[in-house]
This record gives C-alpha cells, structure tokens and sequence, in this order.
C-alpha cells in the first residue's frame, strides 16, 4: 500500500472523513467531528509506550539478554509500504528507542518504501531520544492527513521536518536511511548515503510514486525513480532484522484517532515479539489482508532467507499481494554519494522510458507484472 501515493492525490480522504475512525456529530464551529482531531493523540501515543514498555519491561529484558546470550542486539528494521496505516511504525520505533535508551538493544539502519519510506525518513530526523524519537514523526502523520496532499506539500513537509540549523540532514538519514522503490525500467533499487535534504526528501517521494515519477539529484543516472520497492535483507553487515506487517484497515485514511490506534498497534505488537521465545508476533488471519495483517518477525541473523521464511511462516507472506522479504540480491544497491559520479547525471535510457510510462497502479499491492496481469 502506498502511503505517499496516497497523500499525493488531489483530495486527501481522510481529509474528508470518509475512511478516519473519529466520531461524533459535531455542531457550530466544531469540525473536529469531521477532521478526527484529537489534539493530545501525539503525548497520548507516546506516554502509552512507556507505560506499556514498563509493565512488560521485566519480561522483555530478560528475553532479549536470554535470546542474545547477555549482549544488546544492534537491530535494523524492515519498514514495507502500509499507506496511512504506517503510524504502526511509530509505535514500534518508540518502543526500541525507549529499550535502547536504557541500553537494552541499539536501534540501526531502517529500510522502508512508499509509506515506510516516509515514516523511516522521520524517525531517523528525530534527535531525541527513548520514546520522544518518534514524536516528530507521529505530529507530522497528523500535519499529512490534514493536507490536500500534493507532492509540493508533502516535500515541504519532509524538508520542514529533516533539515537540520546549518541546512543539512537531521538525526543519522545519511547513515541509516535506506529506500525502497523502482527506477529506470522497473528495476528493484534501494537507495542510501543521501546527501543533503533535498535529495533524501526527492527520494522518498520516488518511493511512492505511482501517477507519477521523481528524477532523484545527483542521482538521476539511474532514471526516474516511482513506487514498487521491495523489502529485502540489507546488503552488507547483516545482523538481527526485524520486519513489519502493518496492515490495520487504515491504508486508505487515517486520521488522529487512527493514528493513536495504529501506533498502540505497533507498541503491542513490539512488545509481544520481544517477550515471544520465538521473537515472533504472528498475524491472527489466515493470511496478509489489506484490513487484518498485523505482525512483525525478528530474524537473529538478517539473512534473506530466514526472513523469508518467519515472514511466509508467520505473516501470511509480509505483504498484500507479494511475498516479502526478499534476497539482497533482488535489489540494485545505490550509493547515492557516489553511483552517479562522473555520468553528468543526464539521465539514462530508463529515465526515457520512466517519464513516458504509463503508470496503472493506484496502489502499492503488487509487484508490476503482477497488477499487469491483474489488469490494475
């Protein structure tokens, strides 16, 4: 599911009310009826981590020393595109943060794509720390749900969110930030080491693109960049990963109530697979549905095919309509620093192809030659 997808339309639904979960009749100049505000849903989110993360710290602390014979596990995080269900990821990161606060666990690289991508981008800008680190990313999901959503105002958005005092990038993106999506000529790519906010935000919206393509600077001789990414096991150093399903019945809107919900969601589900001797959190349905896959795995060695295997075991398959995660060998590894040096960064023949397709894909379900087939 395509969470920027989603909020670069000409009207946000959720703006609308048609799929958010607030109540109420409303009267006068009251539109929080309308709207789903709950203006404590960010403190509310957030003291509900901790307060949970506290009533399960002995069980959870003795698990993952158990689990790692003694050692804080450095953990990277496999964040796929959910659309506004991707508050979920917010609950997740404040729990891990809180634990890494106390030195329980280290939070490391976080891959996302589409919707995930963006909620990577704000978790890795946060410079705070235990579970303040996803404040700033639980009010921007706020700030997006209340937008028309066009790419302009997503990006100011992002660049509003990630650029730092001297202009440059917030928190570690340029270390940690790896996204998911497709260039060129549907080539599965993850792009990392991006350079300055312009650039990492450019990327991010690539990552989600479906009605339309993004030329990433400096990076353009891969071409233009659009949505389809794919989870899959990092590259190099692989180490514990953890890899989340994140399918509420929130992917196409999602106001403040929404958030709240989706991002205790998270919290639950974190903890659940923390305190499971298997580290897993498996869905309650048969398989991964659009309104009920909600689960994550944590995969000791980060291997492809392990996290393949405790995602197809355990999670319905990772995903709506595909199977994932993958090998690191199913993506091209873009250093965003370096892969385009030289090339003058003109563009390429997939870039050609990029900007005249014709993009069919209203949402991040499938695989391209799957929603071909599918006629979508």
């Amino acid at each position: 599911m395509n969470g920027i997808l989603l909020t670069t339309l000409s009207f946000n639904v959720a703006r609308g009310g048609f799929f958010g979960s607030g109540s109420g009749s409303g009267s006068g100049d009251d539109w929080s009826w309308l709207f789903g505000d709950d203006s404590n849903y960010v403190q509310d989110s957030l003291d509900y981590a901790t307060e949970q993360t506290d009533w399960n710290w002995d069980a959870l602390q003795s698990n993952i020393r158990h689990q790692f014979h003694g050692r804080a596990p450095t953990i990277d995080l496999l964040w796929p595109g959910n659309g506004f269900d991707q508050a979920a990821y917010a609950g997740n990161y404040a729990v891990l943060k809180y634990l890494e606060s106390h030195g329980v666990l280290k939070v490391g690289r976080i891959m996302g794509g589409s919707g995930g991508a963006t909620a990577a981008l704000l978790a890795l800008a946060s410079e705070e720390q235990g579970v303040d680190a996803a404040r700033l990313m639980t009010e921007s999901f706020g700030v997006q749900a209340d937008q028309f959503g066009t790419t302009a105002e997503l990006e100011a958005e992002y660049l509003a969110r990630i650029t730092n005092w001297d202009g440059g990038l917030a928190g570690t993106i340029t270390s940690d930030l790896y996204v998911a999506l497709l260039a060129g000529n549907w080539e599965k790519t993850v792009v990392s080491n991006l350079q300055n906010p312009t650039q990492a935000a450019k990327a991010v919206l690539g990552s989600g693109g479906t009605h339309y393509t993004i030329e990433i600077p400096g990076v353009k001789c891969i071409g233009e960049t659009f949505d389809g990414g794919i989870m899959s096991a990092f590259e190099t150093n692989q180490r514990p990963t953890i890899y989340v399903a994140a399918w509420n019945g929130g992917s196409f809107g999602c106001d403040r109530s929404c958030i709240k919900a989706n991002f205790k969601k998270g919290v639950d589900n974190t903890i659940a697979m923390l305190t499971s001797s298997s580290l897993v959190k498996p869905i309650s349905s048969w398989g991964c549905g659009m309104s009920d896959c909600n689960g994550m795995v944590l995969s000791k060695s980060g291997s492809g095919a392990n996290l393949s295997h405790l995602s197809t075991q355990h999670l319905g398959g990772g995903h709506f309509g595909r199977y994932e995660p993958v090998s690191a060998s199913t993506n091209t590894w873009v250093n965003a620093a370096t892969r385009c040096s030289g090339s003058g960064n003109t563009g390429s023949w997939g870039n050609w192809w990029g900007r005249r397709r014709s993009p069919q894909r209203l949402l991040d379900l499938m695989e391209p030659q799957e929603a071909e087939t599918a006629g979508l």
